[in-house]
C-alpha cells in the first residue's frame, strides 16, 4: 500500500498506524471467516474487523510518495506457490509434448 500525501509521514509508527483501518477492511472482505460479530452493551451487534489483518497469508508492505492529491494505492499480488516457483527444464517441456 502507497500512500499518497504533500506531506511524507514517520515511516517507523505512523505510516503503518495511517494504514491500519484500510488493513482491517480489506482483512475482513479477502477473509470475512475472521470477523468477530459481538453484542454491545445498548444490545447491538458489531463487528470487529482487526482480527482478519493478521493472516499468514497476508504480507503488508508500506510505501509513501509525494503528491498533489491525497490518496492511497492498493497493489495485491498473489504469492507463488511452491510448484509454480520449481523451475521447468526443457527436457521436462519436451517429454509433455510427444
Amino acid at each position: 500500500m502507497t500512500r499518497i500525501a504533500v506531506r511524507m509521514l514517520d515511516c517507523e509508527e505512523n505510516l503503518p498506524m495511517a494504514f491500519k483501518w484500510i488493513k482491517d477492511e480489506l482483512g475482513a472482505c479477502l477473509f470475512p471467516d475472521k470477523v468477530v460479530v459481538y453484542k454491545t452493551k445498548s444490545g447491538r451487534y458489531a463487528k470487529n474487523k482487526g482480527h482478519a489483518d493478521s493472516d499468514p497469508r497476508i504480507t503488508w508492505k508500506y510505501a509513501q510518495e509525494k503528491g498533489k492529491i491525497q490518496g492511497i494505492r492498493i497493489e495485491i499480488n498473489p504469492i507463488p506457490t511452491v510448484a509454480e516457483s520449481i523451475p521447468v527444464s526443457p527436457a521436462d517441456t519436451a517429454h509433455e509434448q510427444s
